[in-house]
């Protein structure tokens, strides 16, 4: 995770400026500017004049020598160069709230675990992502989801291999954690505050479920993973903004290994079956920080 926001905050410094570079004419004249393109028979630069940055170009034949980033203490500000379109690109968002689990039941639990079954497939959730909109509507990022779901039930009658009953408690904690890059589309309205917000991420989930009935078990599964969600922000101010949002994650796993005292063993799902808690309806609401 600290390499994720590692990522995010460098390539948020690097959106916020441009350090100025310099071009020698051979009459030695030098020009403080930002070089945008290098051809062969010109260079394109951006530059200031009086009180705007305008765009030009030179000839290569009238310069003696150029160099980048040569002046980092007096950059360029994004927002001053022509063709500039001012609009919130980065977009950080924080939220969580309830998870259900809709899948149908397979027969994996008897009817007396019905109840116990409805508890498991409640759960909750919290999800951040991270997007970099490098057009208006349209943007990429990283997307992480967190769910949980527990739940417990008494009254449960064991019999050992010996005919000895015993009343047991049957306890399950299900927890999943997603993470992968994303693909954002948005629509923004005129003041820019109140959004739109569609996310659809490709990546990788883990799964782990630790049952206890009679003795604990672990049961850890990992594969690819999927994740959509839609939501709509209402501005706060020019930066903040309150979200809701609904999605959907779900995993594709062919895999299962399960640990108890008895020792580890892996077998392979069933075509048409997956664990309970692998995929799941996310309703949540959370706080968005927009920025140039």
């Amino acid at each position: 995770m600290k390499y994720l926001f590692s990522f995010a905050i460098a390539l948020a410094v690097m959106q916020i400026s441009f350090s100025q570079d310099l071009i020698v004419t051979t009459s030695n004249d030098s020009i403080l500017c930002k070089i945008t393109k290098v051809k062969k028979n010109n260079i394109v630069f951006i530059y200031k004049k009086g009180q705007k940055y305008t765009s030009t170009l030179i000839e290569t034949n009238k310069v003696k020598a150029y160099q980048y980033n040569f002046n980092r203490a007096q950059a360029i500000p994004k927002d001053s160069l022509p063709g500039y379109e001012k609009y919130p690109r980065h977009l950080f968002a924080l939220s969580g709230g309830l998870s259900y689990e809709p899948g149908k039941n397979d027969g994996f639990f008897p009817p007396e675990l019905s109840a116990y079954e409805k508890q498991l497939r409640w759960g909750s959730h919290l999800d951040f992502n991270y997007s970099y909109y490098f057009l208006e509507n349209y943007g990429v990022g990283i997307t992480v989801n967190y769910y949980k779901s527990t739940a417990e039930q008494g009254g449960i009658i064991f019999t050992d291999e010996f005919g000895n009953s015993t009343n047991e408690v049957v306890s399950s904690t299900i927890t999943t954690l997603f993470i992968g890059p994303s693909i954002s589309m948005r629509y923004l309205n005129k003041t820019q505050r109140n959004v739109f917000v569609w996310n659809t991420a490709l990546g990788y989930i883990s799964y782990k479920d630790i049952s206890s009935f009679n003795s604990e078990s672990t049961s850890t599964a990992n594969g690819f993973g999927v994740s959509f969600n839609l939501g709509y922000n209402f501005g706060i101010n020019d930066n903040l903004s309150l979200g809701i949002q609904a999605g959907i994650t779900s995993a594709l796993l062919k895999k299962v290994t399960i640990e108890d005292n008895t020792g580890s063993f892996t077998y392979e799902l069933p075509d048409n079956t997956r664990l309970i808690g692998s995929g799941h309806l996310d309703f949540g609401i959370g706080l968005r920080y927009a920025f140039d």
